[in-house]
């Protein structure tokens, strides 16, 4: 196996589809026609695109939510935040995320209360009794 391969995720599940529709043309056109003028559409979920972009090293652009480790430097270390990153194969690159910098400072005052709210609500459990 190609160590650079997701588990050979993606060539599994081609082989397997391709054999489907092989061995059982009939019934894939059947499923077909009971779906309907959608079928065969890629959904809009990220997770196709991330394992496409890690197997082929066909670039994903895409917005991810991630701990703070520095991406957005006026918000605590450990809050998550939503940043755009992008996904290729890994050895190319891998999943990178970017140093966004500093949120302006009304936008940054906003998200900091809903993280101090978070934050008290993880401390309080840990020090009730």
């Amino acid at each position: 196996m190609d160590p650079r391969e997701t588990g050979g995720y993606l060539r599994v599940c081609t082989e397997g589809r391709n054999w489907f529709e092989n061995r059982f043309p009939q019934l894939d056109e059947r499923a077909r026609a009971a779906v309907g003028p959608t079928a065969g559409k890629r959904s809009e979920e990220h997770g196709s695109y991330i394992i496409e972009a890690m197997e082929t090293g066909r670039v994903y652009r895409g917005h991810f939510n991630v701990p703070n480790r520095g991406h957005i430097t006026n918000l605590p270390d450990g809050c998550i935040v939503e940043i755009p990153g992008y996904v290729d194969r890994p050895g190319r690159g891998g999943i990178n995320m970017p140093v966004v910098g500093a949120l302006p400072l009304a936008c940054a005052a906003t998200c900091s209360a809903s993280v101090r709210v978070q934050e008290m609500a993880m401390e309080r459990p840990s020090t009730a009794m």
